[in-house]
């Protein structure tokens, strides 16, 4: 028997059970820009999240007790299309109440009354070939290309990553698509920790770092479908936040999603140099280091239509903190959730120093239901490296390289499909000798994390 001390603040699970009962009455199906009547060439659409989280015996080097955390995401766009051109803006309002001191929350979580994506758009037909589109996104955006594992757009996380710059996209009718970019990603504000606890209102400002890219997808090897990538980062500046990185990241994905039986194989390598410590004076090193991730599933066809999935995700650690090179996977700017589980205050897995098999299971009771759950047993690449974002490193390698198991489980109930969403979830770190013995550990249980979200679109 599995006894956990779960001891939320009441008020705010009952106030989300409440809303999740209560909101199907007033909800309404459909978009903003038919209630204000908007002409045909303009659309108007908005998003609000609500989100509690419970998180207890931490894996950090830095323990906050007990800890618990309330977001909000408000989203408001409006877009106005012709034949050939748009334009385009979109606010975000991401804000966080009931964290302490040390709780582990950052701009990831709070970005108050931001213009998230300010644009202009073009496209058109037949410009290179019979059958062929061009589409073109000047401005401050926001994108993902592929798998999204190493740009993409977040969707557990309480904000997004916007850039300045442009993106075009040229595909072949039922043929390949290229996409190429050029950006200067966009540093979220404020960057001080009083600032995001209070919920200041600073607007994000665009780095000098160039981020640039080339994607093409949808490239048919017999029935398969294939993928090629290269990323390029060049990062120049002082202080937090910078590791004057200069990276290249060539990948490759192959997938096949026909049938009941699917699977997907993706590498990419990654090599450059970098500042791997953040302090002035510190010379750069070499960085070269691998991803790899597989997974197959199989859907049945009986009651519940029930998923099975298996997974493996492998990347490169540091292996002597004292030989001068890097080979830390570089995550640059992807999501880690569809992987590895929720972010926010938990993150207990990432992309980095990982070698993790798993096994997952979806039940789908209803259409408008799924539930998942599922185990990845971790360890880490490299013994002497850091794990995850715990803070924890043992140089000696002597806490060996065992970081544990996590279970994963979700509910989403769409209530009012396109309207109105209820999601509840979480996970359960089961610490093993690392995260037990590591220089600096926390002396607790195995970590238990709890979340509940109301999502509304209109």
């Amino acid at each position: 028997i599995l006894f956990i001390r779960f001891r939320p603040r009441p008020s705010l699970l009952t106030g989300l059970l409440v809303l999740a009962f209560t909101a199907p009455l007033r909800a309404e199906t459909g978009q903003l820009d038919s209630a204000l009547s908007t002409p045909g060439w303009l659309t108007v659409t908005g998003s609000y999240r609500l989100r509690y989280e419970w998180m207890d015996n931490t894996f950090r080097a830095i323990d906050p007790g007990t800890d618990d955390l309330l977001v909000s995401r408000l989203r408001l766009k409006a877009e106005a299309r012709s034949e050939r051109f748009r334009a385009g803006i979109e606010f975000q309002d991401s804000r966080g109440w009931l964290a302490d001191q040390l709780t582990p929350v950052g701009t990831g979580s709070i970005n108050a009354a931001e213009p998230l994506q300010i644009y202009v758009g073009m496209q058109g037909q037949d410009w290179f070939g019979d059958g062929d589109s061009v589409d073109i996104t000047l401005g401050r955006f926001t994108f993902g290309t592929g798998s999204n594992r190493f740009i993409g757009e977040h969707i557990y996380r309480n904000t997004r990553q916007g850039h300045d710059g442009i993106r075009a996209v040229w595909a072949l009718r039922d043929g390949p698509r290229l996409q190429g970019f050029f950006t200067n990603p966009v540093q979220r504000l404020p960057f001080d920790r009083s600032g995001i606890l209070n919920n200041e209102i600073e607007f994000d400002e665009a780095l000098s770092t160039r981020f640039w890219g080339v994607h093409a997808d949808r490239l048919a090897l017999g029935e398969l479908d294939g993928e090629l990538y290269l990323y390029g980062l060049e990062e120049s500046g002082r202080g937090l936040g910078f590791q004057n990185r200069d990276l290249l990241t060539l990948g490759a994905r192959l997938s096949d999603n026909r049938g009941s039986l699917t699977w997907e194989v993706e590498t990419a390598y990654q090599f450059g140099d970098r500042r791997d410590v953040l302090q002035e004076g510190t010379p750069q090193v070499d960085h070269e280091a691998l991803m790899l991730h597989a997974h197959i599933a199989r859907q049945f066809d009986v009651a519940w239509r029930p998923e099975i999935e298996l997974r493996y995700d492998y990347s490169t650690g540091d292996e002597d903190p004292e030989d001068g090179n890097s080979g830390r996977l570089d995550v640059l700017f992807g999501p880690l959730r569809f992987d590895f589980g929720p972010t926010s205050i938990y993150t207990g897995m990432t992309r980095s120093n990982i070698n993790s098999p798993g096994l997952y299971a979806n039940l789908f009771p209803r259409d408008n239901m799924v539930w998942m759950t599922g185990y990845r047993a971790i360890w880490m690449t490299e013994k002497r490296d850091f794990y995850g974002r715990s803070g924890l490193r043992d140089v000696t390698g002597q806490s060996g390289s065992f970081a544990g198991g996590q279970i994963e489980t979700r509910y989403r109930w769409e209530i009012v499909p396109g309207s109105f969403r209820f999601e509840a979830g979480g996970a359960l770190l089961i610490k093993g000798e690392f995260l037990k013995d590591a220089p600096l550990a926390p002396d607790t249980g195995n970590t238990i994390y709890i979340y509940s979200n109301v999502l509304f679109w209109f």
